[in-house]
């Protein structure tokens, strides 16, 4: 909900979809709840729910389970200008590594955003990252 409270204050359009194993009972005009697994990720969102939402995507994967299978699964329906964060990086680096070699020049990490506050100052280091395709100043 406080993504989507920041898309509003920003006055930028926009949807949040959330998913953890238990479904939240909240309620929010620009969040839906999902319940999902990531031991699935392929059930994770229903893959036409992927094809229609509008581009570009920001991503925060905060999950610690099967996450290249997840990253995987994401980047079937990624854009150029999608971004994906992955907090807590420095337990996945090398998964994060492993899932960047896979799909090789697809990503950049952006160093507007990773270092922000100076050098790798977020709980996602060099993992705040862009699906290439458009130019990213900053980018590494």
């Amino acid at each position: 909900m406080w993504f989507a409270d920041n898309l509003a204050i920003c006055g930028l359009e926009g949807r949040i979809h959330s998913v953890d194993r238990i479904k939240a009972w909240l309620e929010h005009p620009r969040v839906d709840f999902h319940q999902g697994d990531c031991s699935d990720p392929a059930r994770l969102f229903d893959p036409k729910l992927l094809r229609s939402e509008p581009h570009p995507w920001l991503i925060v994967e905060d999950a610690h389970h099967n996450l290249f299978a997840v990253l995987d699964q994401l980047h079937k329906f990624m854009l150029s200008g999608d971004y994906l964060a992955v907090e807590d990086s420095d337990v996945k680096r090398e998964t994060i590594r492993s899932f960047l070699g896979a799909h090789p020049g697809d990503y950049l990490a952006d160093t507007r955003f990773t270092d922000y506050f100076g050098r790798n100052t977020t709980c996602a280091v060099d993992s705040i990252i862009v699906r290439t395709g458009y130019p990213v100043v900053g980018a590494r």
